[in-house]
């Protein structure tokens, strides 16, 4: 527990000692990412599920769902930090 708590200071540490601007862009990219990787895990689960479904008569769009909402949010992160930069 000593070390888990050490290594989060010392991260902060870190992080508080990156410049603002790099800081912004380092979210930046982490959204954006994030919001490619969320809409691809929507889109391919979604066709995986549309094929079950075909076969089975079964859907549950619960998790591709979830993936969409993710993106999204992701998306808004990034218009949000773009506009302040």
């Amino acid at each position: 527990m000593q070390i888990t708590m050490s290594v989060l200071v010392l991260g902060w540490l870190m992080w508080t000692m990156v410049p603002p601007h790099s800081r912004q862009r380092a979210a930046m990219r982490a959204a954006r990412v994030a919001h490619r990787t969320f809409g691809w895990l929507a889109e391919h689960t979604g066709r995986a599920i549309m094929t079950e479904e075909l076969r089975t008569g079964r859907a549950d769009y619960g998790v591709p769902y979830l993936f969409s909402v993710l993106r999204d949010r992701a998306g808004d992160a990034y218009v949000k930090w773009r506009a302040t930069s």
